[in-house]
């Protein structure tokens, strides 16, 4: 059912995979999965704010959010510029004791498109916001790990 879910987002099914989802929150099959079908299902079609409520709803019932669930959901905010939210994302991972890893640290500087050469480079780019989440990232011990 949770796949289905995802597959239903995925073609475009917004309405009907929205009452899906309410239905199973209604019934007793609600687990961490279906959670974490929602958090990428919604991240899918842009419906990135509702994914961050359903990661606060799964805090809520004492289900721990995966690495994976905030990755769509800094992607999802990168799909759509939001890079203010991306960055209180990550900070909510951080917060959660979910290392950055590296897919999560490649994903946020891909939404800068092309990427300079040096980090001098792209931070001249950037606004301070932006340079802020950048310089955030490149100190997280993952991405220092491998660099040396």
């Amino acid at each position: 059912m949770c796949d289905l879910i995802v597959v239903m987002f995925g073609r475009g099914l917004k309405e009907f995979s929205l009452e899906c989802c309410g239905w199973i929150k209604d019934t007793s099959f609600v687990g961490e999965r279906v959670f974490e079908c929602m958090v990428r299902g919604l991240s899918l079609v842009g419906m990135v704010e509702d994914a961050e409520k359903v990661l606060d709803e799964m805090c809520h019932l004492r289900f721990k959010p995966s690495g994976i669930e905030y990755r769509v959901v800094i992607q999802g905010y990168g799909w759509l510029g939001s890079f203010k939210e991306m960055r209180v994302v990550t900070g909510r991972m951080e917060d959660a004791e979910i290392g950055i890893y590296t897919v999560c640290a490649n994903l946020v500087l891909s939404c800068y498109g092309t990427l300079p050469l040096s980090m001098d480079d792209l931070l001249e780019m950037l606004n301070d916001e932006e340079a802020l989440l950048v310089k955030e990232l490149a100190g997280a011990s993952v991405l220092l790990e491998k660099l040396t």
